[in-house]
């Protein structure tokens, strides 16, 4: 079954294009949300010098002695997530969607740490499917409370979601089951 979607999301040592990317990792989705494949990394800078804050550390509950022993080079993931995007879009025939939740900042944030844009265009659609947007809409068309919040976390709230918050792992299969709750709150269709 070949892959529809390309969930992900990353965690960073900070706010700022200046800040690192520590972890990211990737689902390929099948059209009913189903994970194909993934890839789970940890990553540091090419030159070993960390831009982080220690408030972006303790959300993230990262370590980074811990994290640097275990985490690979920006250019080592550039090439393990250009494999990966290979294997699971051979020539980049079929653009997979990314999708998560504010995924525009983890898209800009691996391609400018790690693989190149050019590189992640050639398999991913630069459309998206963005659980944050999407709540934005179901609160202005009555589907969710018009009051709630749109974060992640109070969209795994609202739908009985528990998951691990602040790992790009654990985020990237909440905003997937985000997204599956959101669907069911729809009309029945043949998405």
């Amino acid at each position: 079954m070949q892959g529809q979607y390309v969930a992900m999301d990353c965690e960073t040592g900070g706010i700022g294009d200046d800040k690192c990317l520590l972890t990211v990792y990737f689902a390929i989705l099948d059209k009913n949300l189903n994970v194909l494949d993934e890839l789970d990394l940890k990553v540091k800078p090419n030159d070993g010098i960390y831009a982080v804050t220690a408030k972006a550390l303790e959300i993230n509950k990262i370590n980074l002695v811990e994290h640097d022993i275990a985490a690979i080079t920006y250019e080592a993931a550039s090439s393990a997530i250009f494999t990966f995007l290979e294997k699971n879009n051979p020539g980049g025939r079929n653009k997979l969607t990314p999708l998560g939740h504010n995924v525009a900042f983890d898209v800009r944030f691996v391609c400018q740490k790690t693989l190149s844009k050019k590189s992640w265009d050639k398999y991913c659609s630069y459309r998206t499917l963005d659980t944050g947007t999407i709540s934005q809409f179901l609160m202005a068309t009555g589907y969710l409370p018009a009051t709630m919040k749109a974060s992640l976390g109070a969209l795994a709230d609202h739908f009985g979601i528990k998951f691990d918050s602040h790992t790009a792992k654990g985020d990237t299969l909440a905003c997937r089951d985000v997204l599956r709750a959101m669907m069911e709150k729809l009309p029945p269709n043949d998405y």
